[in-house]
């Protein structure tokens, strides 16, 4: 996956993100991301997601310090497995902000499109303020699209 690749799919918006962790017994936690974007020229990667829902993903990052993201785009199923180390975490700012709205602006148009207008408006409903930003390297990148490629290796 090229540098291009890479910023135009984490800045397309429209993304379902979910962010996996594990502690040490191998019992995994999920949390819903509300946005991703690139940090560290690209090495890195920033998740935003909900500061009330982060106890257990973050108690997992102290612990083992690796993460395993999924981000789908809900209208072409692009799908794209990210892994690597932890590096921290913060109060999102107002830069991040944006990032967040494109995504879930975008996110919702395309639900509405396709599974209606009461499946968005559940979404719009949605409290995940206040946001959180847990930032980790990329290591690895993997095509997870439906289809023959889903699995391959792409960095």
């Amino acid at each position: 996956m090229t540098q291009l690749e890479l910023t135009e799919f984490t800045n397309a918006g429209g993304l379902a993100i979910a962010l996996g962790t594990r502690n040490s017994e191998l019992q995994p936690a999920f949390v819903r991301g509300f946005g991703i974007s690139l940090r560290n020229d690209g090495k890195a990667l920033s998740v935003f997601i909900s500061k009330t829902q982060a106890a257990q993903t973050l108690a997992n990052l102290k612990e083992n310090g690796r993460a395993a993201l999924v981000a789908a785009h809900v209208g072409t199923l692009t799908t794209r497995q990210f892994k690597g180390a932890y590096v921290s975490h913060t109060d999102v700012g107002e830069s991040d902000l944006p990032s967040v709205e494109k995504n879930l602006t975008e996110f919702i148009a395309i639900c509405a499109k396709y599974f209606g207008e009461q499946m968005a408006a559940q979404f719009r409903a949605f409290n995940i303020f206040p946001l959180i930003a847990v930032t980790f390297s990329i290591e690895d990148i993997f095509d997870q699209t439906p289809g023959p490629g889903a699995g391959k290796k792409i960095n």
